[in-house]
């Protein structure tokens, strides 16, 4: 299973979930979900993370692994906005528990799921207007 097929199912995004690679003014990923299929996008950078990714190719340096971690967690919050996540706080909270399953899914290093964690209390702060809650209390249709 490919790193975006995988990044989708552990969020539970529609089979039909289309997904790019392109430029976002303001952005490192974006998702339209009023369209038919339900498009996600990431920047070129992110998308050159989320390869690094994919390939495997942990070193000893951490920047290296850091963006692994930020492309991984990105896709991931990405892919919970197409399966029906709306709320950014609640997206993002779900994106950070998933990257534990997708860290032991692609056979990586424990430390992407740290390196994640560290790059969301730096960068990702702006999306926890809240403290995480239940699981599915932010999805669309959810009671």
């Amino acid at each position: 299973m490919g790193i975006i097929a995988l990044v989708l199912a552990l969020a539970g995004a529609p089979a039909n979930t289309a997904f790019q690679c392109a430029p976002i003014s303001g952005h490192a990923g974006w998702t339209e979900w009023d369209t038919t299929p339900i498009v996600v996008t990431l920047t070129p950078e992110m998308c050159s993370d989320l390869n690094d990714v994919h390939a495997g190719e942990l070193t000893s340096d951490p920047s290296t692994d850091a963006n692994m971690a930020q492309g991984l967690l990105i896709a991931l919050h990405e892919a919970s906005h197409a399966a029906g996540w709306r709320d950014e706080t609640d997206t993002e909270c779900r994106a950070l528990t998933l990257v534990g399953l997708a860290v032991w899914g692609l056979g990586l290093s424990p430390q992407v799921i740290a390196d994640a964690w560290t790059w969301d209390r730096t960068w990702g702060s702006q999306y926890h207007q809240r403290p995480c809650q239940a699981a599915d209390s932010g999805r669309l249709g959810a009671s």
